[in-house]
Parts: structure tokens; sequence; C-alpha cells
């Protein structure tokens, strides 16, 4: 996963398709293990959070002008195996078990 790979996608469809009246967030991951992403970010939160966060901000002007229209974020289950750690987003110092 990475964060140019969202930007390339949101372009070819931009390139594709004139009207955007849907758009569902619902990719993600739990690893086992701390990664980090190509972009060296940690990878749950890149693909659970980042990746989410920039594809709609980059196709949020489509989905206006294609009104009417909506955006859905859906969550997985993995929130309940501990708090998010908002002051180690790439779990260095917090045990990755916070997840």
């Amino acid at each position: 996963m990475s964060l140019d790979s969202v930007r390339r996608g949101v372009n070819e469809f931009l390139a594709r398709f004139p009207q955007l009246h849907v758009l569902i967030n619902n990719a993600g991951t739990g690893m086992l293990t701390r990664q980090l992403s190509v972009d060296g970010i940690e990878l749950t939160f890149a693909m659970n959070y980042l990746g989410h966060f920039l594809l709609t901000q980059l196709l949020l002007e489509r989905v206006r002008t294609s009104a009417p229209a909506r955006i859905v974020n859906l969550a997985g289950m993995y929130h309940k195996r501990g708090p998010l750690c908002l002051d180690d987003l790439q779990f260095e110092r917090c045990p990755y078990h916070c997840l």
C-alpha cells in the first residue's frame, strides 16, 4: 500500500468517469506485527485511515459536483483490541497490541 497508488487510482478514475455518486471506504487490514508501508507509515494506520482520508479528499470535489451523492465509511471490529495511541500513531513507543 502506498499513498502514491491512491493518487494514481484517483487520477485514473477522474480521467475515465465524469460522475461519482457513491464512495464507499471499506478496505482495511489488521496486522499482527508492526510493519511500515512503502511511505514509512505504520501499515494498519496507513491502510485503515490515511488511505481512506486521502482517497476521499482527492475525490471530494467530484462527489460534490455529482450530487446527489454519498460517502460511506465502514469499519471492522479491530478497534476492540484496545485504544488508539494518539500520541504515537507510528507505534514506535506504544506496544503494538494497543491497536
